[in-house]
């Protein structure tokens, strides 16, 4: 073997990938490893411009750096997100050299470490939600805490939900709901699926401010090698789907990256509060699944919620039955500005024996609380609200009605909000959204808490 052919041979078998490509873009060489990093065999590529096997690569930041090494004669080095054709994503560190043919493309792929780094860092993203899931970031109740993994069917928590969420979506939004007859089970804990399909109601419907549709599916998914290689995050498998999607307007893709992280909000004051899709993000994960987005601007989005399938008979009911009667004759304020979420806490409330007050906003409520002379026993109202927030509020009323004890259902978790320590000895939290038997239990628990200071 001559020294030449020794030199080729070390260079064809380099960890490494080695391209030269042409002034003309037209490929003139590459090794094995630079037909791994292409997914493509070297004569699919030898004598064929870069163009015409990678449509659109001209329009790269890659491309731009070609062009500068190619013009220049200067070396650059960085790291490169290569999109192939299928969609999947490859990540590579790129040293670009001037060679006489044209240029030389060194490229050392660091995919696996990509990976990993990225998944350290949506999960050092995710962990102040991380006691979210639950309720567990406020203490107001263990009854609320109490997870119970159970062996369920989606379509059943789906269809107890019907009522309820047909009423939150009022009168210009069209609901349809669409379950698989044939769906597998999953393990999950009931309430937290609840928790689930509410947040993702509600963003739909938040996201059509002048109607639409929102519909919700279940179906069951086979996840492949090439799914779980593109989502970061994801696992390849069986799984039961849950999907919500509505036609709204879309998130932009500036936007979409942050959608999990806690507290970031696109929302207006006293209507967003960053919590929904990391405490949706949240329970997900820690049932071993994955939450996907599917979204066009203009069009609309999709969420799918993909949760293990598990092939064991449905767990016999668990009743999740409160530490105390949720039944009470005592007097509630209630202060909430979407009509259909105070008609859906009216309704809750009322069949219990409670006697409902409701006030559209703050004004609203310290018009009745002036000119009732009867108690009022709870107040239970928003934390962030335009003209006065919640703290605030419970200040003013608290003057006027002094036994009243505070009930906040919002979706913000810092309870350094909650405000002075006038009424903080009386105060609980209902993370938002809720199903009736949250409320329910928030509210007699508020009742029932320790004797006033």
């Amino acid at each position: 073997m001559t020294s030449e052919t020794a030199v080729r041979e070390s260079i064809r078998k380099l960890v490494e990938g080695v391209q030269i490509v042409g002034f003309d873009w037209t490929y003139l060489y590459l090794n094995e490893a630079a037909e791994r990093h292409a997914r493509r065999q070297g004569h699919e590529l030898i004598g064929r411009r870069m163009m015409e096997c990678y449509p659109g690569i001209d329009q790269t930041p890659m491309f731009a750096a070609l062009q500068r090494v190619m013009r220049g004669r200067k070396s650059e080095q960085f790291v490169n997100d290569f999109v192939y054709p299928d969609g999947s994503q490859g990540w590579f560190e790129l040293l670009i050299e001037p060679v006489p043919d044209g240029v030389c493309i060194l490229s050392f792929d660091i995919g696996d470490k990509h990976r990993t780094v990225a998944q350290q860092r949506q999960a050092q993203t995710m962990e102040p939600v991380g006691l979210l899931a639950g309720g567990r970031a406020h203490d107001f109740s263990n009854v609320l805490t109490l997870l119970i993994p159970q062996v369920i069917d989606l379509n059943h928590a789906v269809l107890d939900l019907q009522a309820m969420i047909t009423l939150l979506m009022g009168d210009q939004v069209r609901l349809l709901i669409e379950t698989a007859p044939d769906l597998g089970h999953t393990r999950a804990d009931p309430g937290q699926i609840e928790q689930i399909l509410m947040n993702l109601v509600v963003n739909a419907r938040d996201a059509m401010p002048y109607g639409g549709t929102v519909r919700i599916s279940t179906a069951n998914v086979r996840l492949d090698e090439q799914f779980a290689l593109t989502h970061i995050g994801s696992a390849a498998g069986d799984y039961v789907a849950l999907s919500v999607e509505d036609t709204g307007t879309g998130i932009s893709p500036d936007i979409l990256e942050h959608v999990f992280e806690p507290l970031f909000t696109t929302k207006g004051p006293g209507r967003g509060t960053g919590v929904g899709l990391p405490t949706v993000y949240e329970i997900v994960k820690q049932s071993g699944g994955y939450v996907a987005i599917d979204t066009t601007v203009g069009v609309g989005t999709t969420i799918t919620t993909y949760l293990p399938l598990v092939a064991e008979p449905l767990s016999e009911a668990v009743p999740r039955a409160p530490l105390r009667s949720v039944n009470g004759n005592e007097t509630v304020l209630i202060l909430e500005a979407d009509e259909s979420a105070r008609e859906l806490m009216r309704k809750a409330l009322l069949p219990h024996g409670y006697t409902i007050l409701e006030a559209r906003d703050v004004w609203d409520a310290l018009t009745i609380a002036c000119s009732r002379s009867a108690p009022i026993d709870l107040l239970l109202t928003d934390i962030v609200m335009p003209d006065m927030n919640g703290p605030q509020l419970a200040q003013q009323i608290v003057t006027m009605h002094p036994n009243v004890r505070v009930l906040y259902v919002s979706g913000v978790p810092q309870a350094s909000i909650l405000g002075s320590s006038t009424v903080s000895s009386r105060v609980a939290f209902l993370p938002k959204p809720f199903a009736p038997g949250a409320l329910l239990a928030g509210v007699r628990e508020a009742l029932d808490a320790g004797s006033l200071s």
